[in-house]
């Protein structure tokens, strides 16, 4: 939960507050109906769909996007995109090449219309500027790429579900590769304020059959995966070849729960 500037892992007893920013980690139709009740106001269903951007990583949104059998339009001024989208997308988007600094465009492309807003392009400020826009318009559901972390909190401040963008992601896939190993692998979430560690267990490794040590860690998640199914750890029992160990908690902690999990 991030709660006035500060991130937290929540306890069993932890209430949420209006304004909390609270992520969401497990099998994504529990995450959908959670998430449900905790914001009434977003759409019952997503169909109409608009993404500001065209490059590289909006044509790959747009493609996801194409097999849910959504309607989607894509905002583009440079013309070299627009055509390279086209082709990729095979003419099943509807992609309008402007410069998409006049607001006159939510009324007469009828993007006012639509479900949801997604801000793909590499400058944060051009995407928190079409934020803000389509809130103005009263659009929910409101998707910006995140490039640079400076603009993290801005954007969660904002209400927009924020997801990292190409510079962003290679900064954190630098920290993650760092930390990794054939063994153990890092994870960074929530704007970089959690970590996530994960261990597999491979076949003849010395852990098979042997209970997972207590974590002497407070404010961290545990959970085991096995047989694509997720338990705490007083649910199982020894470990067994293929399960995987996975702990979470905040990024202050991470030297802590590094040693925790390489020395089970």
């Amino acid at each position: 939960i991030e709660r006035e500037k500060s991130f937290f892992v929540p306890g069993k007893d932890t209430s949420i507050h209006k304004d909390d920013l609270v992520y969401l980690f497990g099998h994504i139709d529990t995450i959908e109906e959670i998430a449900s009740k905790l914001d009434e106001k977003m759409p019952s269903s997503i169909k109409k769909v608009v993404i500001f951007g065209a490059n590289t990583l909006a044509q790959k949104i747009a493609k996801v996007l194409l097999d849910k059998k959504l309607e989607i339009k894509m905002i583009e001024k440079d013309i070299g995109h627009c055509r390279r989208a086209s082709e990729l997308l095979q003419g099943k988007v509807r992609i309008i090449n402007s410069s998409y600094e006049d607001q006159r465009l939510f009324e007469e492309e009828g993007l006012k219309n639509a479900d949801m807003i997604i801000a793909a392009e590499h400058d944060d400020e051009k995407n928190i500027v079409k934020c803000i826009e389509a809130k103005e318009y009263g659009i929910k559901k409101v998707v910006a790429v995140n490039n640079d972390k400076a603009y993290y909190n801005l954007m969660h401040k904002m209400g927009v579900v924020v997801v990292r963008g190409s510079k962003a992601g290679a900064h954190y896939a630098i920290l993650e590769k760092i930390s990794s190993s054939s063994i153990v692998t890092e994870r960074h979430f929530c704007g970089g304020n959690g970590v996530l560690f994960m261990r597999k267990i491979y076949p003849h490794s010395e852990l098979i059959g042997k209970p997972v040590k207590n974590v002497r860690l407070a404010n961290v998640i545990v959970l085991l995966l096995r047989e694509e199914k997720l338990y705490g750890l007083d649910q199982v029992g020894p470990l067994e070849q293929g399960d995987i160990l996975v702990i979470f908690g905040e990024i202050e902690k991470e030297e802590e729960i590094q040693q925790w999990i390489y020395t089970l």
